[in-house]
């Protein structure tokens, strides 16, 4: 890709997860332009139909890390939705291979989950090996600090409230659950929604908690609250 800068085999960019359509996305992009930033992201159809040499330029390549992440990001997310099994049988394997205690019959490699997954991580990754390390807490418990008594007594409540929700639950559903919780305790939502995130995935950012909750569901958070209020 480039002989100044980094790693230059295309292959190199496959084994990290970059689509084929991607390199050939931010190739046709060096040397030659379009006026809309929104035209950025095109196949190489669309690259054939757009192309005109009027449109070239001598401006001098180098290669941006930041924008060849960004442009596979749109290009996994424009497959995820146009042809979603692709990327569900390749996470699946992704995982499965990656964390060998997760079964074949388990909810978090479940098409349904990761279906729901791959667009909420592709918010803060750009490949499907990235998201093993970046967001690992969507198949792996994450490791947190010792709480105190009065937020293991919040995260006992989240406990055992989970069974009053229905299987076929909303985030709305979750929210509610969370602002009871917080008037029970006399506590502020935002403290309640901060533990919850605490344990799950281990860390301060990431989607909203009412999202990531739904779509890990009633168990998967139940199996992670038991191991810091059951102890």
């Amino acid at each position: 890709m480039s002989k100044r800068c980094n790693d230059v085999a295309v292959d190199t960019y496959k084994e990290l997860g970059y689509l084929a359509s991607t390199v050939v996305n931010y190739i046709a992009l060096q040397g030659w332009s379009i006026a809309s930033d929104d035209s950025q992201v095109f196949s190489l159809q669309q690259f054939v139909d757009m192309f005109s040499l009027s449109a070239l330029n001598k401006a001098s390549c180098h290669l941006n890390h930041e924008k060849l992440a960004w442009l596979n990001r749109k290009h996994l997310l424009k497959q995820h939705y146009d042809n979603p099994n692709i990327l569900i049988n390749e996470l699946h394997n992704n995982v499965t291979r990656s964390f060998p205690d997760i079964s074949e019959e388990d909810y978090a490699v479940s098409c349904g989950y990761l279906a729901n997954v791959i667009p909420m991580a592709l918010e803060v990754t750009h490949t499907l090996p990235k998201m093993l390390e970046d967001v690992s807490y969507y198949w792996r418990a994450p490791t947190f600090k010792q709480l105190d008594n009065a937020a293991i007594a919040v995260l006992h409540s989240v406990l055992k409230q989970l069974d009053t929700l229905p299987n076929q639950h909303e985030e709305e559903d979750f929210a509610n659950m969370l602002k009871t919780i917080a008037t029970t305790h006399n506590v502020s939502i935002g403290r309640v929604m901060r533990l919850c995130r605490n344990v799950l995935t281990g860390g301060k950012a990431g989607p909203k908690i009412v999202t990531l909750m739904n779509v890990m569901g009633k168990q998967m958070i139940k199996n992670r609250l038991s191991q810091v209020v059951c102890k």
